[in-house]
C-alpha cells in the first residue's frame, strides 16, 4: 500500500494570536513586572559600566537603551577606543545578532560581546516575538516567551510565496506526477528522491493558508541603528529561532532594495523553501549555512515542520545539558568560551 501523509494547519478562521497569520487579535498584557524592570535596569548598568570603559560621555541619552534590547558595540567594547582608525575601521559595518527562542537569554549579550572581542566593529542583538506584539513578550516570564517563539517556528520558518502548512514530510525537489486541487485543499503525488536525498512520499495532503507580509525591518527587530552605509557591510547572524527571523528579515531587507552582504544562520529550523530563497536572491551576497550536526544537532536548513516536531523530546534533553542544538547557549565558562570560537570562525569568514 502506498505511503500516504497529510501536513495540516490549525482552523485559521479562527482570531489568531500568531502576528501576520489568521485574526491576528493581540493577545492581553498586563502591567509591567518585576522581571522587565530587572531586565531593563540591567541593561542600564551594563551600558554605564561600558560607558566608562569606552570613554563616551556619561551624559548621553539613556532613553535609547530603554527601546532597544541590543548592545551596540561602542558601549559593549571593554578596549580603549582607538583615536585613528583605519580606512577600513571608518567603514559603518552593523552585525545583528538574534539568537533563540525567547531572544532574551544572557548569551545574547555575551555573544556580541564575543564577536567584537573578535575583531567585529559594531554588534547588536535584537529581539522579535513571534506572538506577542514588540516588547510586550518582556511583560510575560521567560519561559512562556521562549514557548511561544518555538511553536510560532512552522509559521514563519518558509519563503513568503511558499504557502504556509505543516510540512509534514519534505517534498522538495521532489517530482510532481498529479495534483488535485479543491479550495486551500491539494492532494499531490510525488515521485524520485528529495533535495536531502530521501525518497519521495508517494502521495500527500496538504492544506495550505496563503502567507502574509511582514515587517521585518531592523526597527520590528528592536534594533534602533540604521543600515549601514559609507560603503559598510550589513550582516545578520541568527541562532536557531533567531536563524528563521533572520531569513525572513535578510529577505525583507533585499526585497525592499538593500543589500544584505552576510546571513548566517545557525541551527535554523527553516524549510527548503526559504533556503532556496535567500540563496537566490540578488540582494543577499553571502548565505552561511551552519548546521550543528557535529554536535549532535537533529535540525538544519531545510528542515521539515515534520522532522521539527520528531525531534521535539531529544531537543528538550539536550537543552538541559547545553549540547547539540543548545550547544552556543550555554550561560556558563564553557558556554563563553564556545561563543568566542564560534566569533572568531566567523571573523575568519569574512564577518566585519
Amino acid at each position: 500500500m502506498p505511503k500516504q501523509y497529510v501536513s495540516i494547519i490549525p482552523n485559521m478562521n479562527m482570531p489568531s494570536n500568531i502576528k501576520g497569520v489568521g485574526g491576528g487579535e493581540k493577545l492581553k498584557t498586563y502591567e509591567v513586572t518585576s522581571e522587565k524592570d530587572a531586565f531593563i535596569s540591567r541593561k542600564m548598568r551594563e551600558n554605564s559600566t561600558a560607558n566608562k570603559a569606552t570613554n563616551i560621555p556619561s551624559n548621553e541619552n539613556t532613553s535609547f537603551y530603554k527601546n532597544q534590547s541590543v548592545l551596540d558595540s561602542q558601549n559593549a567594547q571593554q578596549s580603549p577606543v582607538d583615536n585613528q582608525p583605519d580606512a577600513e575601521q571608518e567603514k559603518d559595518h552593523l552585525v545583528v545578532f538574534l539568537g533563540g527562542a525567547g531572544m532574551r537569554g544572557d548569551y545574547q549579550y555575551d555573544m556580541v560581546r564575543a564577536l567584537m572581542q573578535a575583531g567585529v566593529k559594531r554588534a547588536v542583538c535584537g529581539n522579535y516575538s513571534g506572538l506577542f506584539e514588540n516588547g510586550d513578550d518582556l511583560e510575560y516570564n521567560e519561559y512562556i516567551d521562549m514557548g511561544a517563539d518555538a511553536t510560532s517556528v512552522i509559521f514563519y520558518n518558509q519563503a513568503e510565496n511558499d504557502p504556509i502548512a505543516v510540512q509534514m514530510v519534505n517534498t522538495s525537489e521532489c517530482k510532481i506526477e498529479s495534483k488535485y486541487v479543491l479550495g486551500d485543499t491539494e492532494w499531490v503525488n510525488y515521485s524520485g528522491k528529495n533535495a536531502y536525498g530521501d525518497d519521495c512520499p508517494n502521495s500527500v495532503l496538504v492544506v495550505k493558508l496563503e502567507p502574509r507580509t511582514l515587517d521585518l525591518s531592523l526597527q520590528a527587530l528592536n534594533v534602533s541603528a540604521p543600515t549601514p552605509s559609507q560603503g559598510g557591510e550589513f550582516t545578520l547572524i541568527g541562532y536557531s529561532w533567531g536563524g528563521v527571523i533572520s531569513a525572513r528579515s535578510a529577505m525583507y531587507h533585499a526585497n525592499n532594495g538593500i543589500i544584505v552582504d552576510n546571513l548566517v544562520l545557525i541551527g535554523a529550523p527553516i524549510n527548503h523553501s526559504l533556503v532556496k530563497a535567500v540563496k537566490s536572491h540578488t540582494n543577499i551576497k553571502n548565505v552561511i549555512i551552519m548546521d550543528l550536526k557535529e554536535q549532535g544537532d537533529p535540525i538544519y536548513a531545510g528542515i521539515s515542520d515534520g522532522e521539527l516536531i520528531e525531534s521535539s523530546w531529544e531537543l528538550a534533553l539536550q537543552m538541559k545539558r547545553e549540547v547539540g542544538h543548545f550547544y552556543y547557549s550555554g550561560n556558563n565558562d564553557k558556554g563563553k568560551e564556545r561563543r568566542e570560537e564560534l566569533a572568531k570562525k566567523l571573523v575568519n569568514l569574512g564577518i566585519k
